[in-house]
């Protein structure tokens, strides 16, 4: 039986010593993540030949370097896991995105704009965590987190109290912004809303029918909850 044909940009590489396979794992949501998976050697030789294995790209090890402007796939023979926005900034006018973040923000409409400014610009800088918070439904956080994620790509994530709780972090401890929406805790339960919901409160400051919390956090998150 003759090998498979190999396509020019495979999805196979090597790191250190193990072969993994670059793919994208369906997600209950709706969504799906990329993630590496250990491959065997053996497979590869049966379906690509025994000549494969010399051209895939091959790494010492993992980093994970955030870069907006000058990014680098790979770093002093490393492979950075960190990965590419699929969008850069260029000048022009942006309405909807305007009139959105009005909404969104109101009065600190500025404060917003400052946000984002700094996840691009310096994507290692400790930010306050921020919380949106509205008796309304339907009012815009969740579109806002969607947002986040069409601008930074594949270094978002949306976690569930469920991940939080895991000791299973791996996915998403090297990620830009972690974002998480409404969730309905029980009354008198102890488990706590998305991260840090409570002890944001404690700085808040209202702004027509928003909340805005912000709190020191070593990675940021972006939470969407109901008052």
């Amino acid at each position: 039986m003759p090998a498979k044909t190999v396509k020019r940009e495979s999805p196979y590489l090597r790191v250190g010593t193990t072969i993994y396979k670059r793919v994208r794992q369906p997600l209950s949501s709706g969504r799906s993540i990329e993630i590496l998976l250990a491959w065997n050697v053996e497979t590869l030789r049966q379906d690509f030949g025994k000549d494969y294995l010399a051209r895939i790209p091959k790494y010492d090890g993992f980093c994970t370097v955030p870069d907006h402007t000058n990014y680098r796939r790979e770093i002093d023979g490393f492979l950075n896991r960190y990965e590419p926005i699929p969008f850069q900034p260029a000048d022009g006018i942006f309405p909807h995105i305007h009139d959105f973040f009005a909404h969104i923000f109101g009065e600190q409409v500025e404060l917003g704009y400052d946000y984002l400014q700094l996840l691009y610009l310096r994507p290692l800088q400790r930010l306050p965590v921020l919380l949106l918070v509205s008796d309304e439904r339907n009012t815009g956080k969740t579109t806002f987190l969607n947002l986040l994620k069409s601008i930074f790509g594949g270094n978002v994530t949306f976690n569930t109290n469920e991940d939080f709780r895991s000791q299973f972090n791996d996915d998403w401890t090297g990620k830009l912004l972690i974002c998480s929406t409404a969730a309905k805790i029980p009354s008198g339960s102890r488990t706590y809303r998305p991260l840090a919901a409570t002890r944001l409160r404690r700085k808040a400051a209202t702004a027509g029918r928003w909340s805005f919390s912000a709190s020191s956090s070593s990675a940021p998150t972006t939470s969407a909850i109901p008052s």
